[in-house]
């Protein structure tokens, strides 16, 4: 499944969901799993989606570190006025 253009295995999708879903992102949480279930290969991230996974991905084990580069990088982009 891809994340912000990251191939992110099954598993840590489920892995992310749970680490939401107990950081309070309970509607993110929700959308993997359904995505996870549904079999989607995309799954579309809203600025506060991408802001919570952010948030998450502090402490996240290293296989998550390419997403986690993706997402500060484009929100670096969007703090200095890009798109």
């Amino acid at each position: 499944m891809f994340l912000a253009g990251v191939d992110v295995p099954d598993r840590t999708i489920l892995d992310l969901a749970r680490r939401l879903r107990d950081a309070d992102h309970v509607t993110l949480a929700d959308k993997l799993e359904a995505a996870w279930r549904s079999d989607d290969s995309t799954i579309a991230l809203e600025t506060a989606d991408r802001e919570a996974l952010l948030e998450i991905l502090d402490d996240a084990p290293a296989g998550l570190a390419r997403l986690q580069a993706v997402l500060i990088q484009e929100h670096e982009r969007k703090l200095g006025g890009g798109h």
